[in-house]
């Protein structure tokens, strides 16, 4: 009976002694790891909204560029239709004069579809490297949320 009360007591102590250091290494893991989790969201918060800029800055200069590119197009489309000259044509031969009114009339529309086609290519190409932007900014951000989340609790397991 005796032995029976010396063991219960001892381990009643050293379940005391055991719970009186490691509880304060548990309230001090509890912080660090509420510290670290706060670090993160800010961390992520920030991640974002560095995204949100690049988005808007990729969307900015992919405009830009398809702009100037069909600009470009409607001038070069425009010098090609001022070759066709109604006035070296005669008014005596109505045949020809026809024949270059239509063809000035076809090259006029003719460039203005191409135009609209190039410029909506133009947007379309825009749009496919702003999504790819955009999807590798994000897949990266989530890949770092996914690597710094596995190492705190990697670092987690550890302890």
């Amino acid at each position: 009976m005796k032995n029976l009360l010396h063991t219960s007591l001892f381990t009643i102590l050293l379940y005391g002694l055991v719970c009186l250091f490691a509880y304060p290494q548990f309230v001090i893991s509890a912080e660090t790891t509420h510290n670290q989790k706060i670090n993160q969201e800010n961390k992520a918060s920030f991640d974002l909204t560095s995204v949100n800029a690049s988005t808007n800055l990729v969307k900015k200069l992919a405009h830009e560029k398809s702009s100037q590119l069909a600009d470009s197009f409607i001038k070069s489309r425009q010098h090609y239709n001022n070759d066709i000259d109604l006035n070296h044509t005669t008014t005596s031969d109505p045949l020809n004069y026809q024949r270059a009114v239509f063809k000035q009339n076809f090259s006029a529309v003719l460039s203005h579809f191409e135009s609209k086609v190039f410029f909506a290519l133009a947007e379309f190409r825009m749009n496919v490297e702003m999504a790819s932007a955009v999807f590798f900014e994000n897949t990266n951000f989530r890949w770092a949320n996914f690597q710094s989340g596995l190492n705190l609790s990697l670092s987690r397991f550890k302890e």
